[in-house]
């Protein structure tokens, strides 16, 4: 009986305990984040507009644009995605938020084997073209 009341504080007092804004947000990734040309995922957007506005093209500041709309649907059609890469050469990609969401692109990120995984947290993945 008093393990499960240690265990029911313990837990209670960790649920409210103050969130290290570092561990849920990519913050960490911006930082060092650095590309002429990136492609990045729907729920990177707000972090770039906020964090990083230097990484987004006037035509990602633009809802409406074919950019933006092309980039937000290639996490799903790896074949948009190639269009787009042909298009605008990306450099780096940001990939955001739960990754099983963007299974369709990770999936064929390896299958190309084109580009590395330069950064992981619990928030973020980014991407790097292979230099050959």
């Amino acid at each position: 009986m008093v393990g499960g009341l240690v265990a029911g504080v313990g837990g209670w007092l960790g649920w409210f305990a103050p969130r290290n804004p570092l561990l849920d947000s990519p913050r960490l990734a911006l930082e060092g984040l650095q590309a002429k040309s990136l492609y990045y995922n729907d729920r990177a957007k707000p972090w770039l507009v906020s964090l990083r506005p230097d990484l987004l093209t006037p035509e990602d500041r633009d809802a409406g644009s074919e950019r933006s709309r092309g980039m937000s649907q290639a996490v799903e059609n790896p074949q948009l995605f190639r269009q787009l890469e042909r298009k605008y050469r990306f450099d780096a990609l940001l990939l955001t938020g739960d990754p099983s969401e963007d299974k369709p692109l990770l999936d064929h990120r390896n299958e190309t084997k084109d580009w590395t995984v330069r950064y992981v947290d619990n928030t973020s993945i980014v991407l790097r073209r292979d230099g050959g």
